[in-house]
């Protein structure tokens, strides 16, 4: 697959939704202000990050890069980043 004929329904699009969908539920466990909450949070983080190193390698990899991809890969890690 090429990058003209990729779509927007890949799994490294996937994936980076996915890491758009951790970014209020990593919000919420910290607003709640308990340390199991922010234990949580602090998991639900990471996994997220590792899912941003899996979508660019996998994207590279089988060639489905994106234009949606290129502008929301940056815009999840902006935000996930930026919760507070």
């Amino acid at each position: 697959m090429t990058r003209a004929d990729a779509g927007v329904f890949t799994w490294p699009n996937a994936l980076t939704a996915a890491r758009l969908v951790c970014v209020p539920i990593v919000g919420l466990l910290l607003w709640r202000d308990d340390p199991t909450s922010r234990d949580v949070a602090a998991i639900v983080f990471v996994l997220a990050a590792i899912t941003d190193l899996v979508d660019g390698a996998l994207a590279r990899r089988t060639g489905t890069e994106s234009a949606f991809g290129a502008f929301a890969d940056p815009v999840a890690d902006k935000a996930l980043t930026g919760v507070r």
